[in-house]
């Protein structure tokens, strides 16, 4: 890939500090008459010469102009190869394309650990790649999420167990009354015979706070029980989010039937993971029910402030984007965090 083509996605993808161009005027500077397919060639072309940077910047392509299953053998090479460093943007496209012919490269994904990735206490490429079976529902990922759960790695069985209890396939239970009330007693809203944290964890029958919070947001949001999911969240903030989190709240960002889109835009903030990003941009672009009185946009102030903070490429790109809006309130949102973030030419 030479540099004139890397300026030319710089530009599509509308990163800081460059000129953007539209979709036709990148095709035509390239030459290529479709973008899906010009992505295809690309990340071919960076496979076959097994050149890193250029695997980065062609998978941008393929995300500006879109994956399809024609896209599954190169990512599928991509997701065995250990000479790259974009295992977990093959995750998450695979995770989107949603194929049962990639239930054994996510697999593979949800049990390696890339040597660039060994500093990564939390797991996130596990995560993603247990996740990503889970959202597709069917026979055959079922099966592979029962035998990830008997996987020799804890932290591959937690994330298993997490998938088959969201998908119903194991008894999770359902937030009670009492549950509910010491939550308020740990968050000091209400007396109780204790306020602290082991006491609540005691009662609570938990030995961790943070996988109690993200047991009871994975049972509120399965059973779509708009109550507990706010006394879930408050558990979470209470003990902490980390990447473990990030599936359940990108799914609650894009649900309708809760209240508490603004606190998951602000978890999201916290968590600061590019993923992220798309839903932040419908978070600032949406007006749930919930919040359609609000004439300030507290929600799309919050969502635009949590890309801002990510300070990574593509937090900066969305902000551009984003200040391309039809809605003046996302403009001037997307705007203020441009000029704060000194991107603004």
């Amino acid at each position: 890939m030479t540099p004139e083509q890397i300026e030319l996605i710089r530009r599509v993808t509308g990163l800081p500090n460059v000129n953007p161009i539209s979709h036709s005027e990148f095709l035509r500077a390239m030459g290529a008459p479709d973008g899906v397919e010009l992505g295809i060639s690309l990340l071919a072309t960076a496979i076959a010469r097994q050149d890193p940077h250029a695997v980065e910047y062609s998978l941008l392509v393929c995300h500006v102009f879109g994956f399809t299953e024609a896209h599954l053998p190169l990512l599928h090479e991509l997701a065995t190869s250990d000479w790259h460093f974009d295992h977990e943007d093959v995750a998450w496209e695979l995770d989107q394309i949603g194929s049962d012919e990639s239930i054994p490269y996510l697999k593979h994904l949800a049990k390696w650990v890339p040597e660039h990735l060994l500093w990564d206490d939390a797991r996130a490429l596990s995560t993603k790649a247990v996740w990503g079976i889970g959202k597709m529902g069917s026979p055959s990922a079922y099966a592979a999420l029962f035998e990830l759960a008997e996987s020799d790695d804890p932290h591959v069985i937690k994330a298993a167990k997490f998938q088959l209890e969201r998908l119903g396939l194991v008894d999770s239970g359902k937030m009670k009354e009492e549950q509910k009330i010491l939550i308020l007693e740990a968050l000091g809203l209400v007396k109780g015979e204790g306020n602290s944290h082991a006491h609540f964890l005691e009662a609570m029958g938990a030995k961790s706070g943070f996988d109690l919070g993200l047991s009871l947001l994975m049972q509120a949001a399965e059973r779509q029980d708009e109550s507990a999911v706010l006394f879930s969240l408050a558990v979470c903030k209470l003990f902490g989010y980390g990447p473990e989190h990030l599936p359940l709240l990108h799914e609650l960002s894009t649900a309708d039937w809760h209240v508490e889109h603004e606190e998951v835009a602000s978890a999201l903030g916290l968590i600061g993971s590019d993923s992220s990003i798309p839903y932040l941009k419908l978070l600032a672009e949406w007006v749930p029910g919930d919040v359609s009185r609000d004439h300030a946009r507290t929600l799309a102030s919050k969502a635009l402030w949590s890309i801002g903070n990510m300070g990574t490429p593509a937090a900066h790109a969305a902000l551009v984007d984003l200040a391309q809006s039809n809605d003046p309130h996302v403009v001037r949102a997307a705007n203020v965090e441009i000029q704060r973030l000194g991107l603004a030419t």
